[in-house]
């Protein structure tokens, strides 16, 4: 078959088909081998449970892939395709999982609009087992997809599932750094208040050209100077002073993009007074809640800042 044949054919297949393509003849796995072309994804979900790893695909083309490897009995593994019939598999179910995702992995060139590692009944079925088993897997997609790309995985959104800043280190820096726009780290426990210090996260590119950060469940360990570029979030600091706070607000009132952000303290505020005394009165008061409305110079946008004993929430906005 001529190569522009192929070339044409493949432009319009889904990830499933490219794979299917491969056993028609010799010529045509050759020329997928060679060309490697786009999965064409749009959306990778992996969930992680004792007993088995699930993941989700969507493509650009609106279809839906579930792929599931299931522990059996017998030291393998069986391959779920969605409601299709069941395939024994000699592996560990780690091993077969991460086999199939680094082959597809290294098909997707487009950009991914969200990339999920989590876990399948979070509250009930968590443990430290599973989040080392979440790493694993990480690190086998470090070392076997993401270190050898000719160029930098594009994704939009990221999440990961986890207090561990290794499982993080393992893909934020082969993210390219120039579409990701929003970072997640969840706790698998959102009642557990895990911390987590930040180390070298902080200094990726990644880190510091992303523009919206989410935390549910885990206190940050950090300094608010390399948390001041995001426009918009929900994080948790383990620690924040008063200086700190004065520090974001006038960095949030010389930013012409910045939207909203809800920062919670792990104890209470650091010190009211002194607070009080900086910021000057508020605009309104209530029950354990002051708000402050300070105009942004030459613009009808306001800052409007809320805070009680337990948070402190920055929003820009045109306010009647």
């Amino acid at each position: 078959m001529p190569e522009v044949v192929m070339k044409r054919i493949l432009e319009n297949s889904d990830i499933r088909s490219i794979f299917t393509l491969r056993k028609v003849s010799r010529g045509f796995r050759d020329f997928i081998d060679s060309t490697i072309p786009d999965a064409n994804l749009e959306m990778i979900q992996i969930f992680i449970a004792p007993d088995y790893i699930s993941v989700r695909y969507d493509t650009f083309n609106k279809k839906i892939y579930r792929i599931t490897h299931r522990i059996t009995d017998q030291n393998g593994c069986v391959l779920e395709l969605g409601n299709e019939k069941k395939k024994s598999i000699d592996k560990d179910y780690v091993t077969a999982f991460c086999d199939d995702f680094v082959n597809i992995l290294r098909h997707q060139k487009s950009i991914l609009r969200y990339f999920l590692l989590g876990w399948k009944g979070e509250q009930d079925r968590y443990s430290e087992e599973l989040e080392q088993t979440g790493l694993q897997i990480l690190k086998d997609i470090e070392e076997r997809a993401l270190k050898i790309r000719r160029a930098p995985l594009k994704v939009l959104s990221l999440r990961i599932n986890s207090a561990n800043k290794e499982s993080m280190m393992c893909i934020l820096p082969y993210i390219n750094s120039e579409i990701l726009e929003t970072i997640g780290l969840s706790s698998p426990c959102i009642f557990s208040r895990k911390v987590m210090d930040m180390g070298e996260i902080v200094d990726l590119e990644q880190w510091k050209k992303a523009k919206a950060l989410y935390t549910p469940g885990i206190f940050l360990t950090a300094n608010v100077r390399d948390l001041s570029h995001f426009e918009k979030g929900n994080f948790y600091l383990k620690s924040v002073t008063v200086e700190d706070l004065v520090y974001l607000k006038e960095k949030f009132l010389a930013s012409p993009s910045f939207e909203n952000i809800y920062i919670g303290f792990f104890s209470f505020f650091p010190d009211f007074e002194q607070f009080l005394q900086l910021f000057g009165p508020p605009s309104f008061e209530e029950h354990f809640q002051n708000t402050w409305m300070i105009k942004y110079p030459n613009s009808k946008k306001s800052l409007k800042i809320v805070a009680s004993l337990r948070y402190i929430h920055f929003e820009s906005a045109i306010f009647f």
